[in-house]
């Protein structure tokens, strides 16, 4: 009965171990998109600014 019971257990620590390491990697597959995301946004901005500049730089120039 006790061997039953030590088995339980070690395999829920198994069943814990395998669950943290997928939450771990999903956590970082995550937080990889976001700087990735904001990267994007980043240069998406910067595209705006530049396009905005060049905008102001005709309208002046007529």
């Amino acid at each position: 009965m006790e061997q039953l019971q030590t088995d339980k257990i070690n395999e829920l620590r198994r069943e814990l171990t395998l669950t943290r390491a997928s939450f771990e990697q999903k956590l970082n597959d995550a937080e990889n998109k976001i700087r990735e995301f904001k990267k994007i946004g980043e240069d998406r901005k910067r595209l705006i600014d530049e396009n905005k500049e060049a905008l102001t730089s005709i309208e002046q120039e007529n």
